[in-house]
């Protein structure tokens, strides 16, 4: 994991990973950090491994965000499943400062945005 980034994005839901997509096709160094262990939040959680087997249950709305998740899986960004983020600070003018913890163990990771 790098230390430093142009971007890092707090939470993979359908904003988080709509942002992440844009981002990758720009190249902009980015970190996504995420509490939950797969994409989607609170609208489309479980989308890639959804055990109802009729559609019609939850809607063609929430089946969207299938396609949003497996574009999102091949952006070009670095993301960390597990993880909390505990504290944002600006560290100076350029740069904010992303506290979070994964498994137990801190880390520090900065970006311009």
């Amino acid at each position: 994991m790098n230390r430093n980034y142009d971007i890092i994005i707090i939470g993979a839901g359908p904003a988080g990973m709509a942002a992440a997509i844009l981002c990758g096709a720009y190249r902009a160094s980015t970190l996504l950090l995420d509490e939950q262990s797969e994409p989607g939040g609170q609208i489309y959680r479980a989308v890639e491994n959804s055990a109802i087997s009729d559609r019609d249950i939850l809607g063609p709305d929430y089946y969207t965000g299938a396609a949003l998740t497996k574009e999102f899986r091949s952006a070009d960004i670095e993301y960390k499943t597990g993880t909390n983020v505990w504290q944002i600070s600006t560290n100076n003018d350029a740069y904010k400062e992303v506290v979070f913890s994964k498994e137990g163990v801190a880390h520090i990771v900065c970006a311009r945005q």
